[in-house]
Parts: C-alpha cells; sequence; structure tokens
C-alpha cells in the first residue's frame, strides 16, 4: 500500500475457483405444434366459412332474378291479355234426316255437333271468305239393293277459272257396288242390303267467294249424320 493511505493503482484480481459445480443450461422453448388434427381443423373452418359464403351469393342472385322474373312475367302477361286468338275458319256439315239432293248436290245441316266458322253455306255450296290452303274431306254412305256405279265428287266453283260459273272437279272417287246375294228367305229383303262408303279428302288453294259442294251419282244415301258430312278448315 502506498504512502498516505491511497490504494495503488494496481489491477484487481479475480479468482475463478474450476472445482466448483455448474448450474444446469437453460432450455429453449419452441412452440409446439398442433400436428394433422390442427390442419384438419383449419381445413373444415375454411369450407365452412366458403359454403356460407356460396350460399350467400346464391341468394342474392335468386332475389334478384325472382324479381326480374316477376317483373317480365307481368309484361307477357300484359301483352297476351292483350292479344285476342285468332280462330281460323273451319266447317263440318253434317247429313240432314232424310238425305236431299239438289241436282245431286247433297244438301247437309249444322245439327248435331255440326258447326261453321268464318265460311258461308247456302244450299249445299260452301264459300270461303279468306284465301289460303283449305284441307276439304267429305264421306258419304251408300245402301243399294242392285248394282250400281257410284261417283262421290267434290265440285268447285271459282271466278278464276273459266267463266266463274261453271263447276271444276277437286277430288272424285268412283266405285262399282254390287250387293252379295243373299240365301234363302232372305233374299227379297231390303233390309239386308249391302252398304259401302266412299272418303275423299286433299288440301288445295281457294280463292276468296270460291265455292266448294259435294255431288254423288248413282246408290242411295244411307241415312245417318255420324256416316255423312262434308268439311273443310284452313291450314
Amino acid at each position: 500500500m502506498a504512502d498516505g493511505g491511497m490504494i495503488g493503482v494496481y489491477p484487481q484480481v479475480f479468482v475463478v475457483d474450476t472445482q466448483a459445480p455448474c448450474g444446469p443450461l437453460p432450455v429453449p422453448v419452441y412452440p409446439r405444434r398442433g400436428g394433422w388434427r390442427h390442419r384438419l381443423l383449419f381445413a373444415l373452418v375454411g369450407l365452412a366459412l366458403l359454403g356460407v359464403l356460396i350460399e350467400a351469393c346464391c341468394i342474392y342472385n335468386l332475389h334478384r332474378g325472382h324479381g326480374e322474373t316477376s317483373l317480365a312475367e307481368k309484361i307477357i302477361s300484359n301483352e297476351i291479355a292483350e292479344i285476342k286468338p285468332e280462330r281460323k275458319p273451319a266447317v263440318l256439315l253434317k247429313g240432314s234426316q232424310p238425305p236431299e239432293t239438289k241436282d245431286n248436290v247433297l244438301l247437309w245441316t249444322q245439327e248435331g255437333d255440326g258447326f261453321r266458322h268464318q265460311m258461308d253455306y247456302k244450299d249445299g255450296l260452301l264459300t270461303v271468305r279468306k284465301e289460303g290452303y283449305y284441307f276439304l274431306y267429305s264421306k258419304v254412305a251408300i245402301s243399294d239393293i242392285h248394282c250400281i256405279l257410284v261417283k262421290h265428287t267434290i265440285m268447285r266453283i271459282s271466278e278464276r277459272y273459266g267463266d266463274g260459273k261453271t263447276p271444276m272437279e277437286l277430288m272424285q272417287s268412283v266405285r262399282y257396288h254390287c250387293p252379295k246375294p243373299l240365301k234363302g228367305d232372305r233374299q227379297d229383303k231390303q233390309e239386308t242390303q249391302d252398304v259401302t262408303s266412299s272418303y275423299l279428302g286433299g288440301a288445295f288453294h281457294l280463292f276468296t267467294n270460291d265455292s266448294v259442294f259435294v255431288k254423288l251419282e248413282g246408290g242411295q244415301i244411307r241415312t245417318g249424320q255420324k256416316e255423312n258430312f262434308f268439311g273443310a278448315f284452313l291450314l
């Protein structure tokens, strides 16, 4: 030690005891991983959120589309209500009872289920009001006890052809009808006479004021509205 009680400027010396026991080293703490269970849980939660999002989008589009459809349906309904359905010309005439003819022209009636729409009828003539393609048809039932030649025709009168008054044939059916011979005591009874039928049908271009009618030559027409008819309708 120096004079005057002052401490000398010598470095201090620390002594390490190498024989002393050492304490345990600290163990580092790492975050623990959740494993496959946690990953599965995260995936399920993500799918649930995605499903909620998709459902919300669908509900939004549904409400939006429903409003647009309702408006369109109202517009269409109003337009349909304003448009009246157009009924095309059509006629169905039935055989009169008893059957009537005028110069071999068959006369008809609207009795039963017969009808007439936008076409005129008078004295066997069916007259067209509207030009177009019409389907014409006729059926007649003939009964007789003698052998006869039956001619069934649909005729037409048009101002565009000839003198406008002379009929012209549109369709024709010709057949020879001969009743089968009967045996015994039935051969003299007329109620056992044979019955045959003839049918005509086809499409034709008819003009305004054209007239069509049915003509039957030979044979006796059988009474019955279901067996004899004449009709036409616009295609």
